[in-house]
């Protein structure tokens, strides 16, 4: 029972904030799409599934070395899924990668926390790059990129 009651709470979180994630893009005049909240749990599984085989991280990046790492990361993509740090319970998107590329320097108005950038799921997971903003107190820009076995 609380199983189905936790999953009914991440349901309706994913439902309210959907709106303020596709709004944020909208102002950065990219068009995202929504992914609903149960393919979603479907890209969960596979993250916690896969076995990361490694795990590169960069701490203090610039602006102009996230765009690098971003490019690195996508260039054999046309697209791309971003989500919040909680995987679980914030809204996902795809979103072009072009699009992405030219979104870098505002993203932190979209994810003031920072964001994971997948495969998406009609592919299977090789990679995922995690982008901290950091804080207040500490604002600089940590990326942590896993790559993981084949499965």
């Amino acid at each position: 029972m609380s199983e189905q009651l936790n999953e009914l709470f991440r349901r309706r979180g994913h439902r309210m904030l959907m709106p303020e994630i596709l709004a944020g893009w909208a102002t950065l005049g990219v068009d995202a799409l929504p992914i609903s909240f149960d393919e979603q749990m479907k890209l969960v599984s596979r993250v916690r599934v896969v076995e990361p085989a490694n795990a590169i991280q960069k701490e203090g990046v610039s602006l102009a070395q996230l765009h690098q790492e971003i490019a690195l990361f996508s260039a054999h993509l046309a697209e791309v899924v971003v989500v919040g740090w909680t995987l679980d319970s914030e809204p996902a998107v795809t979103i072009a990668v072009s699009a992405l590329r030219q979104s870098v320097f505002a993203l932190s108005s979209i994810y003031p926390d920072g964001f994971l950038l997948l495969e998406p799921l009609a592919l299977p997971l090789t990679a995922l790059l995690s982008v901290d903003f950091g804080n207040d107190d500490d604002p600089q820009i940590d990326i942590r990129h896993k790559t993981f076995k084949p499965q």
